[in-house]
């Protein structure tokens, strides 16, 4: 009797441990949530970041963030030495703010976005402080709805470009240029045009942004396309996104949009990223946000 009582207690325990053991080597799972997913609720985003030439260029990267100061902290941590989103830079891309720059305090007011940076910010050289102002300025300018941007340091205006004597006029704008080329001969009939060129770095296609600063009677529309066609002779291996046959045969503006017809402009060239390229350097110049593209009308033969 007492030996079956034995037995039984000894056949409880065993399989008492044995459920455990198994309990430990495979968890229970929820039903609902056996399958482990990971969501990153990340858009795509554009960020202006030098190359290995030291040119400011526009790729994409990812961003979690939802309000306008979280996507600013999150803009100057892509750009900004050592941070931890600097893993995720594509290879040939190098951040610019120097190393321990911080965000002291960020506001925005009447769509101007007012950042405060820790004193590091200054030590920043006379080569690469105008570049990194440049990537701040347009990275911060993609952000919708903003439509300027004012620097301080240690909660005082930075009035000019760190270790140079080029004052900053503020708001900061897409009129400050990037990846300036200037041609100008005299003060007389000035114009600021901005152009985007289309780069290749091991199979990964960016774009350069050149600003060309020149004496110029045209229209700023002219001076784009004509600009497109070209090529402006920078450090990084580029090409025009249009060919150099392409002519402009009119244009319309109209309220924040410009249309755009074009001679000798196949089917297969009014393609997305030709428009888009277009588009960008329209915006930049003239602070359009819409640019459309159609088919002139095909002549009798």
């Amino acid at each position: 009797m007492i030996k079956d009582i034995l037995k039984k207690r000894l056949i409880i325990i065993f399989i008492s441990l044995s459920v455990f053991i198994l309990t430990l080597l495979f968890p229970e799972m929820n039903p609902q949530t056996n399958n482990l997913t990971i969501t990153y609720n990340s858009t795509p985003w554009s960020l202006y970041i030098p190359n290995k030439d030291q040119l400011a260029s526009r790729i994409t990267v990812m961003s979690k963030s939802d309000n306008i100061e979280d996507k600013a902290k999150e803009i100057i941590s892509y750009l900004t030495i050592g941070s931890s989103n600097t893993i995720y830079l594509p290879d040939a891309f190098f951040p610019i703010i120097p190393y321990n720059t911080t965000i002291k305090n960020i506001k925005i007011e009447n769509k101007i976005l007012h950042i405060n940076f820790s004193k590091e910010l200054l030590s920043l050289n006379k080569n690469n402080a105008r570049l990194a102002i440049e990537c701040i300025t347009y990275s911060l300018l993609e952000i919708e709805s903003i439509e300027g941007i004012i620097l301080y340091v240690d909660n005082v205006l930075l009035t000019s470009v760190p270790e140079t004597n080029e004052r900053i006029t503020y708001p900061l704008t897409r009129q400050f240029g990037i990846n300036r080329i200037n041609k100008i001969q005299n003060i007389k009939n000035t114009s600021i045009t901005t152009s985007y060129y289309k780069a290749n770095e091991k199979n990964y296609f960016y774009s350069i942004p050149v600003t060309t600063i020149q004496n110029s009677n045209q229209n700023k529309i002219e001076i784009v396309i004509e600009e497109l066609k070209s090529n402006p002779h920078i450090k990084t291996n580029i090409t025009s996104y249009l060919k150099a046959s392409t002519e402009l045969e009119n244009y319309e503006t109209l309220e924040n949009e410009i249309k755009l017809s074009f001679k000798n402009l196949l089917d297969e060239e009014i393609i997305e990223e030709t428009t888009y390229a277009i588009s960008l350097s329209l915006r930049d110049t003239l602070n359009i946000s819409k640019v459309e593209i159609t088919k002139p009308l095909e002549q009798p033969q």
